[in-house]
C-alpha cells in the first residue's frame, strides 16, 4: 500500500513537470502569434489612416482681366489708319506717339503732356499774302510742363491731315488763332489756338500732329469721320 502511494506521488510529480514544460514551450509561440496577428490590424489602421488623408485639390486659376491703360489708342477705321500711315511717312524724320483721341493727353517727352482739347470746324479768314479763306479747323492745344526746368514753346508746330494725306495750311492772319510761345515754367500749363485750312474730304477722317521740337516725339490725334 505504501509502495502504491509512492508510485502515485512520483506519477503526479511527473505530470506536473510535464505540464510546466508544455506551458514553457507553448506560451512563447502563442505570444508570438498574438503579436503577429496584431500587426495586420496596425497595418490596416495605417492603411486606413493613409487613405483617409485627403489628396491635394488642384486649383484652377481665376481668369485674368485686362484693364486698358489710360490714354490707349482709340479704335481706328481703315481710312484713319491710312492717314496715320501717311503722316508717319511724310514726317519720317520724326518719332510719333501712339495716336490718341481729342482731349486725351500724350507724353512726347518725359515730364511734358500735350493734349488737343478740341478741333472745331470753322470758316477760316485769310488776310495775309498767299492765304486762302475757306473751310478750316480751330484747334485748341494745351501743353503742361513738369520737367523741373523751363520749356520753350517757340518751336511748337501744329498740322492737320485729311484723307488724301495732304496737310492743311496755317491761316496765321485769322484773328482767332493764338499760338503758344515763350518759355513755360515747370509746373505750369499753356493753351493756344491754331487755325488751319481743312484738307481732303469734309466727311472723312483727320489726323492732327503736334510737334514740340526735334528732341520730342510728335503727338498724333485722330478725328473721326464727319469731324468737319
Amino acid at each position: 500500500m505504501t509502495g502504491n502511494r509512492r508510485y502515485l506521488a512520483i506519477g503526479l510529480a511527473a505530470l506536473a513537470v510535464l505540464a510546466v514544460v508544455i506551458a514553457v514551450v507553448v506560451w512563447p509561440r502563442g505570444a508570438s502569434d498574438a503579436g503577429a496577428t496584431s500587426t495586420p490590424g496596425a497595418s490596416a489602421s495605417s492603411s486606413s489612416s493613409s487613405s483617409s488623408t485627403p489628396s491635394p485639390t488642384a486649383t484652377t486659376p481665376a481668369p485674368s482681366t485686362t484693364t486698358p491703360a489710360p490714354g490707349a489708342a482709340p479704335a481706328q477705321d481703315p481710312a484713319t489708319q491710312k492717314i496715320v500711315a501717311a503722316v508717319v511717312e511724310v514726317e519720317s524724320d520724326q518719332q510719333h506717339t501712339t495716336p490718341v483721341a481729342p482731349g486725351e493727353p500724350a507724353q512726347p517727352v518725359a515730364g511734358v503732356q500735350v493734349a488737343v482739347d478740341s478741333a472745331e470746324p470753322i470758316k477760316g479768314e485769310a488776310h495775309g499774302p498767299g492765304e486762302v479763306a475757306g473751310p478750316a479747323f480751330l484747334i485748341a492745344v494745351t501743353v503742361q510742363n513738369a520737367t523741373g526746368s523751363p520749356l520753350s514753346l517757340d518751336g511748337v508746330v501744329v498740322n492737320v491731315y485729311g484723307t488724301d494725306g495732304v496737310a492743311g495750311s496755317v491761316l496765321a492772319s485769322d484773328p482767332r488763332g493764338s499760338p503758344v510761345h515763350g518759355d513755360l515754367a515747370s509746373g505750369a500749363r499753356a493753351s493756344g489756338a491754331y487755325v488751319l485750312t481743312r484738307p481732303g474730304d469734309a466727311d472723312g477722317s483727320y489726323v492732327i500732329s503736334v510737334s514740340l521740337g526735334a528732341d520730342a516725339q510728335t503727338v498724333l490725334v485722330t478725328l473721326p469721320p464727319k469731324a468737319g
